[in-house]
């Protein structure tokens, strides 16, 4: 009798674990399908096996590797190697690459590396998470990140001179530093280059190294800059953070559809990235997947007793819970609140009661004019700043020349963000007449009735050169670059715009000046005479640079070989070399770099 009845207890338990692993699949996977790739599980709505019906569709497959022990899981498209898969956050990490690497020897000679990589997510439903950062390793480096879908250029410069200032092991600056990238590249290239080839480091530090990875995850030790092993450790240690979205509708068009995937008691929000998409979410008070039916479960927040210890009464409810006091007491019976409180007689109970009451009543009103101070002081620190940056960028000088030239045949005319804002009904999404890699153009009436064209740009090209009807050039989005952070104290700066028109200086220093946009006007004049893009990657690597050419061009007075021939048929040779001089000085002298010149007709034109 007691074999049976342990046989009976031994086989009851192994059903109840048989349906608990069934209940925990099939909140997890679809109905059938395996759970996990070795040590990886996949939920839906990704799905292990290429064609196998286990996801959403084949984007989301996942190629189960069983030739590795364990098994490895590999995206379907671009053969990422997986790391993690998230739902909660919509997150899927990878196996990273370094993407661009330089190896020279004492001399300076380059013996070992590539200088650029491309990191490549299109035809995928996934893009590059903001939670990545680009890294730049090494005593005499720079690194760019040019992202093709927004037109947005990253970078960062790290240096040191020698072992003595590599004292704090942080990415700095001194040795590694980093730098920030925007939400929803799907493609980037990856370029990084050095300003001496190591020759002055080349002892402790032969080698340079670039690559993006999620942040935080590397921390920088003097020691890499020696290791010849550091790139296969980033590989092992840096994974790469990838945002992922179901299709590239928004929620309301997916709702209307017949492919619409969150399921009940859950939310559907719209992607925050620039292709579209949406992601489902579970609904407050329930927990599991949302993309699956049924695939959430209301929680029982009474598990993890909220109410009062001894005199709380918890009951659950779908998706929340309520506290109560038992008799005798009163309150609101939780813990992060007034709790349970014994209720005396008499008077004193109603005293109690009241001083409960008024207590709760005076927190709310505390906390209402809080908040309510808080907005203010921001709001009026948002002004104070604004104002600062108007003086600084030479507000006051404009307003001032406005209101003083009677002669200007069309008035200048200052608009506040809030006029504008107004006029295109809060920037609408109904009132865009166009929009381009920098930026939109929005519809607007403004306070007299006219009608007028809103551009919300995104910091400079060639083509912000607008013409008017009677071919007269206005010049927009001048302004090249853009605090990462107003408290930032890192040397990192995020850089926007169109790799070519960088002043060289800040490549130096990590910093813009005043000169900045002076370069930029003069790449555009460079651009103009020559007919010719800023950056050519379609030749040699040291010819890619427009104003490399153009300046060795006027040193070796071989004007031919860069100026436009529809130029010099147009133009004499004295409006000709004044146009050529002039571009030379703005591009040469703004960048700190012209020094005296002979024989030249150039004269002595210092920073």
């Amino acid at each position: 009798m007691k074999t049976y009845i342990l046989f009976l207890l031994l086989w009851l338990s192994l059903n109840l674990a048989i349906s608990n692993q069934t209940l925990n699949n099939s909140i997890t996977t679809k109905p059938g399908c395996p759970a996990k790739c070795g040590n990886l599980t996949v939920p839906y709505p990704f799905g292990i096996g290429l064609g196998s019906g286990c996801s959403i569709g084949p984007p989301f497959d996942i190629d189960c590797n069983t030739s590795f022990n364990p098994p490895k899981a590999f995206t379907s498209k671009r053969n990422f190697e997986v790391i993690n898969i998230n739902i909660s956050d919509s997150k899927i990490r990878v196996k990273n690459q370094v993407a661009a690497s330089r190896c020279y020897n004492e001399i300076g000679a380059l013996i070992l590396g590539k200088p650029d990589g491309h990191y490549d997510l299109e035809t995928t439903p996934y893009s590059l998470s903001d939670e990545n950062v680009l890294t730049s390793l090494g005593c005499d480096d720079f690194s760019l990140g040019l992202g093709v879908n927004l037109n947005i250029t990253f970078a960062c410069f790290a240096f040191c001179k020698g072992r003595w200032q590599l004292r704090q092991e942080t990415c700095s600056g001194i040795g590694c530093c980093q730098s920030s990238i925007l939400k929803g590249l799907k493609s980037i290239f990856i370029y990084m280059d050095s300003l001496s080839n190591h020759t002055e480091v080349w002892s402790f530090n032969p080698c340079g190294y670039s690559f993006l990875g999620e942040k935080d995850s590397y921390v920088f030790s003097s020691s890499d800059l020696s290791d010849p092993g550091v790139g296969e450790r980033i590989l092992e240690i840096v994974p790469l953070a990838l945002d992922w979205v179901i299709d590239n509708q928004t929620c309301a068009e997916a709702k209307k559809s017949n492919n619409y995937t969150c399921q009940e008691n859950s939310i559907c929000f719209d992607s925050d990235i620039v292709f579209g998409g949406y992601r489902c979410s579970c609904s407050s008070g329930y927990e599991g997947n949302p993309y699956l039916s049924p695939g959430r479960q209301a929680i029982n927040e009474c598990e993890s007793n909220p109410c009062d210890d001894e005199n709380g009464i918890c009951s659950n409810t779908p998706g929340s819970y309520n506290c109560s006091c038992r008799e005798g007491y009163v309150g609101d019976g939780k813990k992060s609140g007034v709790g349970c409180i014994r209720l005396s007689s008499g008077r004193s109970a109603k005293l109690l009661v009241y001083s409960v009451v008024g207590s709760s009543i005076g927190l709310l009103l505390l906390l209402t004019v809080s908040f309510r101070l808080y907005k203010v002081v921001k709001k009026r620190q948002e002004q104070k700043c604004k104002q600062k940056f108007f003086k600084r960028n030479g507000g006051l000088l404009l307003q001032k020349q406005v209101s003083t030239n009677e002669g200007l045949v069309e008035k200048t005319r200052l608009f506040t963000a809030k006029e504008l804002s107004k006029a295109t009904d809060q920037f609408n999404e109904s009132r865009i007449l166009g929009r381009g890699g920098q930026g939109a153009v929005y519809k607007g009436m403004i306070s007299d009735g006219r009608i007028v064209a809103v551009k919300k740009s995104k910091d400079i090209k060639s083509s912000n050169i607008l013409l008017d009807e009677n071919y007269k050039a206005k010049v927009s989005d001048f302004g090249i670059s853009k605090s990462v952070s107003i408290d930032q104290t890192h040397l990192t700066t995020i850089v926007k715009g169109s790799f070519g028109y960088f002043d060289p200086k800040y490549f130096q220093s990590n910093q813009f000046t005043d000169k900045s946009d002076v370069y930029s006007f003069g790449v555009v004049l460079v651009e103009l005479l020559s007919g010719q893009k800023p950056v050519s990657l379609s030749v040699a690597e040291d010819e890619r640079s427009l104003v490399k050419r153009f300046l060795t061009s006027m040193e070796q007075n071989c004007l031919t070989k860069i100026i436009d021939p529809k130029i010099s048929a147009h133009c004499k040779d004295e409006e000709l070399g004044m146009a050529m001089e002039g571009a030379a000085i703005t591009v040469h002298g703004s960048s700190g770099l012209l020094g005296k010149q002979d024989g030249d007709g150039m004269g002595a034109v210092k920073d």
